[in-house]
């Protein structure tokens, strides 16, 4: 009872935390275009939170962030590593963060997934960025 408790709290907290984010540019599988996920990967997926004029990705605390699937109801899987690294090659640091992909509620035949969080001075924010699912279970 207690986890069933937890859960829907962090799942409530999560819808809040969306509802009122600013949106961020992300990049699910950075260097790659086709953004293939396999759902019951144990593996780690990683996705770059881009810096642009508007938003700094250096000022995200990863403790914060999820990755999540567009019908995910457990929370999502929270951030394991993170980096600082210059993806899209335009002279600005983004945040680069991995998440353990079996995790993060994404289901085969999704074609969205979303990370949430918050900087360090608590601004909420979200991205979304295109996937195709791959593995068993098509």
């Amino acid at each position: 009872m207690k986890k069933h408790l937890f859960v829907t709290v962090i799942v409530l907290f999560l819808a809040a935390t969306v509802a009122n984010a600013c949106c961020v540019d992300i990049d699910i599988k950075p260097g790659s275009d086709q953004n293939k996920i396999n759902p019951g990967s144990g593996g780690l997926t990683s996705v770059a939170i881009l810096t642009t004029c508007s938003f700094d990705a250096t000022r995200i605390d990863p403790s914060t962030c999820y990755m999540l699937g567009p019908n995910t109801r457990n929370g999502g899987a929270p951030a394991e590593q993170n980096m600082l690294q210059d993806v899209d090659n335009d002279g600005d640091l983004d945040m680069v963060l991995k998440f353990r992909t079996n995790q993060t509620g994404i289901e085969h035949g999704d074609q969205s997934a979303s990370v949430i969080g918050n900087t360090d001075v608590g601004e909420s924010f979200s991205g979304n960025d295109g996937i195709t699912t791959v593995g068993s279970g098509q």
